[in-house]
Parts: C-alpha cells; structure tokens; sequence
C-alpha cells in the first residue's frame, strides 16, 4: 500500500510514483524488445537505476521503496536548491527490497 499523498500516474511507457506533482520514480521498458526487463528510475537520488522483470514487478518495488523511505522522500522534495538529490543519495535501489529480483538485475548486467 502507498504511503499517503503518493500516488500512480503514467510516464513515457510506463508507471510513475508521484508525490502531489512531484516524480518521484518512474519505470519504462529497458529496450523495445519483447520480454526486455524494466528500468526503474529514481531521479532524487542521482538518478539512480534499478531492473526488474515486469511492470507488475517494477510497481511493487516502487512501492516497497515508497513505503521504506517516505519520510526521506518527502524531504527530498521540500528541499530547495542543488542539495535536493543528495537527502537520497544514500538510498539506492538496492536498499528498497535488499531480496528482490536480484538474479534479473545480474542477468541483465551480464548481457
């Protein structure tokens, strides 16, 4: 479940994480290939990636990491000025579900 005042909206080719209007992360196709695994973007910390499988995948991460970080991400964005993306930094998508689909993120590395 999202935190309060996080919701889903659609973003180039595929789901988006916003906080009011604010993005907050956001996830497309890696390639246009059939079955290409999807690219998660966090754009407040870096940007910083992350791969899944599927939409459904990338969507559930999103939210894990919505629910993990919320109150960091809801600093980040009240934060003015060039320091905004350094309050994320530190949380890298690694950190939203430390089990989650690791073995795609490799093979998708190792292609």
């Amino acid at each position: 479940m999202l935190p309060l005042g996080f919701n889903w909206t659609r973003h180039i080719d595929g789901p988006a994480l916003r906080v009011g209007e604010h993005l907050v992360a956001s996830a497309t196709p890696a390639n246009n290939d059939s079955g290409a695994p999807w690219r998660i973007c966090f754009p407040y910390s870096g940007p910083r990636y992350h791969f899944v499988a599927s939409e459904a995948g990338a969507m559930a991460y999103m939210e894990a990491w919505a629910g993990k970080w919320e109150m960091a991400i809801r600093d980040a964005i009240l934060v003015q000025g060039p320091g905004r993306a350094e309050v994320l930094s530190r949380y890298t998508s690694r950190d939203a579900n430390p089990s989650c689909n690791r073995g795609v993120a490799k093979a998708c590395r190792a292609s």
